[in-house]
């Protein structure tokens, strides 16, 4: 009996030790589309070493295609991933993990919860909102939130509409895509606005985003454009 009890105790110190290194990561939030594939990425942060193998439970709803760099080990540390189109109920959330574990230490397991949940609200971001008449291209990029205001991590698979209001042609689009980025160029001085729409019947009910944008001239230096006979003087002396 004492031999049996030792074993117990070796074998739940080893379950202890084993646990120890298990670490639930920062939870990642994506949109719930129902018409198409919603794919995101993953990666090991470079501080921490190792080569990781990725798995989940719920293989009929994630796809997972990790990126293999030692391929005697058949590991990596990139993942890319697939929420599948219709696999996911309709409700408010749902939750899946997925688990990465290093091929060189298997002690070490790294846990990322997944939720996937409906859109509640857009929200357009910019870096400035004052553009200048130049030939530089302005980013505009679309940020969304479920109803517990969670920002999701990833927009791919959302389609977008874009739209550009004002009274004179401010501001042009450099291309018409349906992606959460878009590329506006300014063109002539006034104030407007930027406006985008979801392209999903299941999202009709998602107010619009929108910002205003100001349009002014590039400021020129007094001296532009004038020569300084001051200056070529002195230069000539």
């Amino acid at each position: 009996m004492k031999f049996v009890f030792s074993l117990f105790v070796i074998l739940f110190d080893g379950i202890l030790s084993l646990s120890k290194d298990v670490e639930d990561q920062e939870a990642i939030y994506l949109p719930l589309i129902e018409s198409q594939d919603v794919h995101f990425s993953l990666e090991i942060p470079n501080s921490r070493p190792g080569c990781y193998r990725w798995t989940t439970e719920e293989d009929t709803v994630i796809g997972l295609d990790p990126v293999i760099t030692d391929y005697s080990r058949q590991c990596g540390r990139q993942l890319e991933a697939t929420i599948l189109q219709g696999t996911i109920p309709p409700k408010k959330e749902y939750f899946v993990n997925l688990t990465a574990k290093d091929a060189i230490d298997p002690k070490v397991v790294l846990k990322y919860p997944i939720v996937i949940s409906e859109i509640g609200k857009i929200q357009i971001v910019a870096e400035s909102t004052e553009l200048k008449v130049s030939n530089q291209d302005y980013i505009f990029g679309l940020a969304a939130f479920d109803i517990n205001g969670n920002e999701f991590d990833s927009m791919n698979g959302i389609k977008i509409s874009w739209f550009l209001g004002a009274n004179t042609e401010i501001a042009k689009f450099q291309s018409r895509e349906n992606g959460p980025l878009v590329y506006v160029s300014a063109s002539s001085p006034g104030t407007g606005q930027i406006i985008a729409i979801i392209i999903d019947e299941n999202y009709a009910h998602v107010k619009e985003a929108s910002i205003i944008i100001d349009v002014i001239e590039e400021p020129q230096h007094p001296n532009q454009g004038r020569k300084s006979h001051k200056s070529f003087f002195l230069y000539v002396v």
